[in-house]
């Protein structure tokens, strides 16, 4: 009768969708049934209670980081909202960016003063979008040129 019993509750559990449920799995093979009479219950899609889950892996940066492009609107446009909310009047413009490697690039760039000479800059970044900046700096400097990022380069001697 006992077996007759299991049976019908797993027929009906299944019937509601509760075998997804690991309450309802544990419910239907309490201690109460005789573990010689009773049939396993139908294997559930949930992990077993004592499974460890590994995390997902992240998928590499690459298919969130931007083309060179992007990323020069993004260095320049970064700039010059700091500048505005930190009342500086220097601006960068000419922004040229390659992609060195997956989340690196290098820049070169002028830096714009409204009463001064333009200073020719360049600068090698990393993508961090989930640091605290969006971006960071790993090497900067002064070039003597900078009509393209070639000429930036090698300026440098």
């Amino acid at each position: 009768m006992r077996r007759l019993t299991l049976t019908m509750a797993l027929v009906a559990a299944a019937a509601v969708g509760a075998l997804t449920s690991s309450a309802a799995v544990l419910h239907l093979t309490s201690a109460e049934a005789d573990p010689a009479t009773t049939a396993k219950p139908a294997r559930s899609h949930a992990p077993a209670p004592n499974t460890k889950l590994k995390p997902k892996k992240q998928k590499h940066e690459r298919s969130t980081s931007p083309s060179a492009a992007t990323f020069a609107r993004i260095l320049a446009g970064s700039s010059d909202q700091y500048g505005r909310e930190h009342s500086a009047p220097e601006r960068i413009r000419h922004v040229r960016c390659v992609q060195a490697a997956t989340t690196h690039y290098m820049c070169s760039y002028v830096v714009v003063r409204p009463s001064a000479a333009s200073e020719c800059h360049l600068i090698q970044a990393r993508w961090t979008p989930h640091a605290s900046s969006t971006y960071t700096v790993t090497l900067a400097g002064r070039t003597s040129r900078c009509q393209t990022l070639r000429d930036a380069i090698d300026s440098l001697g």
